[in-house]
């Protein structure tokens, strides 16, 4: 599986039969389903070559402009609301985020150390971060959202709280003429 901080995920597998082939499919932008996808024309999977570099140029040349450019109407469609992140906490008591917006995706894959779920495309840390570690950085990364215009969504067995985006802040304070 491969994962593009946009929230694109290609999967790839070894080609039957083709011992020096692979096979890569696209998957469902996170935070989408088979209903956001409805009437679009769907990028279709490739066989490459095994050698990474031959791959690479095949790949770039015959899927991923087709599949970047057919994803942001499924991502867009599945946005639950105006500039909203829905985070939930799971049994252990660890962060799930859902959006359908690619900053958030940028955000949470590309900078806040979040992978992303291939079957339900939910944003969440890695296990192997201590509890503290997972907080701190769930804080800092929704914070950052927050400063970018963001309405986050926590939703809990008291039902959800909404926090609304934080005002904007000179970038270098102190530096007034």
């Amino acid at each position: 599986m491969l994962t593009h901080h946009f929230g694109l995920q290609l999967y790839v597998m070894p080609r039957p039969h083709r011992p020096h082939q692979l096979l890569v499919l696209p998957m469902l932008p996170a935070n989408t389903s088979h209903k956001h996808v409805q009437g679009l024309r769907a990028p279709r999977g490739i066989a490459v070559p095994a050698d990474p570099v031959r791959a690479a140029a095949a790949l770039h040349r015959r899927l991923v402009t087709d599949y970047r450019l057919a994803s942001p109407t499924p991502i867009r469609r599945s946005s639950p609301g105006h500039l909203q992140v829905h985070v939930t906490l799971d049994d252990r008591q660890r962060p799930r985020i859902r959006s359908g917006y690619i900053p958030v995706f940028i955000e949470l894959l590309a900078y806040g150390g979040f992978l992303l779920d291939p079957a339900t495309g939910e944003c969440h840390l890695p296990d192997t971060l201590s509890t503290e570690e997972t907080r701190r950085q769930l804080v800092k990364s929704l914070q950052r959202l927050r400063r970018r215009d963001f309405r986050i969504i926590v939703h809990s067995a008291d039902g959800p709280r909404s926090h609304p985006p934080l005002p904007r802040t000179s970038p270098r304070p102190g530096l007034h003429r």
